[in-house]
Order: C-alpha cells, then sequence, then structure tokens
C-alpha cells in the first residue's frame, strides 16, 4: 500500500515536472517572438521616421529571350526576341514607419535595345522598358544610423515599348519584386558620437522582377507560349531626406 502510495506520487510530480518544462519552452518561444517583433517593429532611437526621395543610376539585365519560335529546318519560322542590357535611371520615394519598416515606390527607364533573331540573321533594333515597384521594406538596423542590409517585397509593371513590341497583348504586365540592398550613411568621419541620424544615404541595391509574359502577335506567328520572365537592375541610389524628420 505504501509502495503503490509512492508510485503515484512520483508519477504525479513527474507530470508537474513535464508541464512546467513545457510552459518554460512555450513562454520562451513567446519571448523570442515578442523581441523579434519589438526589434522590427519599434521605433528606433536616433532614426527619425519619414520620407526620403533617392534618384537612382543602375544597369539592366533583360534575361532570357521572351519569343524564341522557328526551327533551323525553317529559316522562315524563326522568331526570336530578347531585351538586351543597358544603362537604367529612375527615382524612388521612402517612407519609413518605423526604423526598421518602410514602404517605397519606385518608376525607372532603361533604353534597352532588342535583340531580334529572323531569316535574316541578328539585329539589334531601338526600344525601352519602364519598370515600377512598390515594396515592403525591412531593415536589420536604422538605415540613417548605421551601415546595414535591407529586404523588400512587393509587386509592380513591366512595360517593353518600342516598334518591335506592338502588339494587342503581352508588352505591358504584372510582375512580382524583391529587392537586396545595402546602406551607407553620408556622414563626416569626424562627426562626434554618437551619431545622430544622416540625411544623405548610399544604397547599392539589386531587384528582380518576375513576370508571366506572352504576346499575341498576330499573323504570321500568332501567339507565342508563356514563359516566366526575369528583368535584373543593378542600382546605386543616394536618398535624401525630405521634411518630417526629428
Amino acid at each position: 500500500m505504501v509502495r503503490a502510495t509512492q508510485n503515484i506520487l512520483g508519477m504525479t510530480a513527474y507530470a508537474r515536472m513535464v508541464q512546467v518544462k513545457r510552459r518554460t519552452r512555450g513562454d520562451l518561444r513567446a519571448g523570442v517572438m515578442f523581441a523579434v517583433a519589438a526589434t522590427v517593429l519599434w521605433p528606433a532611437t536616433g532614426s527619425a521616421q519619414g520620407w526620403q526621395i533617392a534618384p537612382e543610376l543602375g544597369v539592366y539585365d533583360g534575361g532570357a529571350a521572351l519569343i524564341n519560335q522557328g526551327t533551323l529546318d525553317n529559316p522562315a519560322s524563326i522568331n526570336g526576341k530578347r531585351m538586351e542590357g543597358s544603362l537604367a535611371l529612375g527615382v524612388t520615394g521612402w517612407y519609413w514607419l518605423t526604423g526598421h519598416l518602410g514602404v517605397r515606390a519606385g518608376l525607372e527607364f532603361t533604353p534597352s535595345p532588342t535583340a531580334v533573331t529572323d531569316s535574316l540573321g541578328l539585329s539589334d533594333l531601338p526600344s525601352g522598358v519602364w519598370l515600377f515597384n512598390t515594396e515592403l521594406v525591412a531593415t536589420l538596423r536604422p538605415i540613417r544610423a548605421e551601415n546595414t542590409v535591407y529586404l523588400g517585397l512587393g509587386g509592380g509593371i513591366v512595360s517593353r515599348r518600342g516598334g518591335e513590341w506592338q502588339y494587342s497583348s503581352g508588352p505591358t504586365v504584372p510582375a512580382a519584386v524583391g529587392s537586396l540592398g545595402v546602406s551607407f550613411p553620408l556622414r563626416p568621419l569626424w562627426a562626434p558620437r554618437p551619431h545622430r541620424p544622416a540625411h544623405t544615404v548610399l544604397l547599392l541595391e539589386f531587384s528582380t522582377y518576375v513576370s508571366r509574359t506572352g504576346f499575341n502577335q498576330g499573323p504570321p506567328f500568332g501567339n507565342s507560349p508563356p514563359v516566366t520572365h526575369f528583368d535584373y537592375v543593378l542600382n546605386v541610389m543616394i536618398a535624401y531626406s525630405l521634411g518630417g524628420h526629428k
């Protein structure tokens, strides 16, 4: 009888210990999640919220061929078009909700020529691409306070212009947009510490536009098969702070 009572008490104590461990693990997970959320969402000391505007200069890469039809056995059926690499110019506006979280919208143009392959061979024809994006941006550190890395995710539009893209559908399509960048606040080396938020920030950024593209070309080529296409831009930006910063 005594032994049975001891066994019951031991099992009860073990069950309580297991419950305590589970509660402790749950509290630990909740604490970690709260710390991460507080780091991202809470306004950081020394990094004011507000507006920035950033002129940008970049390099555009049009990726793979957008149209690739025909075979060498039938030269008259060959029809290929691809956007070539080119410089890009644009501007981006930022609004920082906190020291670590912001939104932005940007517009960029690149005079990318179109490489056309047909029965006569390969030729480069004038054209261009407009790129528009809106993104939610998260940064590891306050972007105006110290060097940091940031990530942007959102959507946009890719619009191809020029005589080779005068189709009833396909030249302008929606796109998913992702960006990865690094930022460097610009201030004198002799600036006293602790540093105040910099009014000018240098940014280096790589962006990808992912779209689903197909073209209604009309006769004789008809509809080109839809393809998932990637457009790339590597930009250098200088962001200037506007009114509203503390």
